[in-house]
């Protein structure tokens, strides 16, 4: 069993929670079907996703406020160890 941790920031690397009040909300799929979803903390804006198989997952980050209104990154979970690990520069801006 693996985990996702998502982080959402602005493009100024500042944790962004919510826009107008209202919570971005995280969703992942795995094979392009619905496993879970979550809004981002409020003070951290991080959403963890716990006790998910090996596989090849999508998060999605979504508000309706937002251009676009959401974003989507592609991972893979291993056994062991996650096959897309974080990095800046790979992180995708709302």
């Amino acid at each position: 069993m693996a985990e996702i941790y998502v982080a959402i920031w602005n493009q100024n690397e500042v944790a962004m929670s919510s826009v107008d009040g209202d919570l971005i909300v995280v969703l992942v799929t795995n094979d392009g079907r619905f496993q879970a979803q979550q809004s981002v903390t409020v003070r951290q804006a991080t959403a963890f996703f716990r006790n998910l198989e090996a596989g090849d997952y999508t998060i999605i980050a979504r508000h309706t406020s937002l251009m676009p209104t959401e974003a989507r990154y592609d991972v893979g979970l291993g056994v062991e160890a996650a096959f897309a690990p974080f990095h800046r520069s790979k992180s995708v801006c709302l």
